[in-house]
């Protein structure tokens, strides 16, 4: 099964656990970063998926994620980090890249990086079940 990038936007609900999550995936090319911002204001949570198969970006992302990091509308707003495609030989292990993405700069903030693979969903629920529990805790 081949996946393919998004193409502009999608909107979809998505329910799990508790929670009724409304999920924008917005695609990443680089022409559509610049649109991004548009969509923070009352985000509850945001989700970054980044291919740690693909070693040759990563800094890419290193950048996209501090851009999240440091935006006005996200603050106080939790991250996870989805390091994809673990099931490819060459991906990056987790240590590797929470330090290339350098999340762990980012002390006063909540983040998770969890690894997954999309393709086989793999890993993904465990990434879930911290988003909802930090979710769940922020709105006591």
């Amino acid at each position: 099964m081949e996946s393919t990038p998004t193409i502009g936007f999608n909107v979809e609900e998505v329910n799990y656990g508790k929670f009724n999550f409304k999920v924008w995936d917005i695609g990443g090319q680089e022409k559509i970063r610049k649109l991004w911002y548009h969509y923070f204001r009352m985000s509850d949570a945001v989700i970054y998926v980044v291919d740690s198969n693909d070693t040759d970006r990563v800094e890419d992302a290193e950048a996209e994620i501090k851009g999240l990091m440091n935006a006005p509308d996200l603050q106080g707003v939790p991250i996870l980090v989805l390091a994809n495609k673990q099931d490819l030989p060459h991906a990056l292990p987790l240590n590797t890249l929470v330090s290339r993405l350098k999340l762990t700069d980012y002390r006063n903030r909540q983040w998770h990086c969890q690894t997954c693979c999309a393709k086989s969903g793999d890993d993904l629920y465990e990434g879930l079940d911290w988003l909802s529990k930090t979710l769940s805790e922020l709105t006591k």
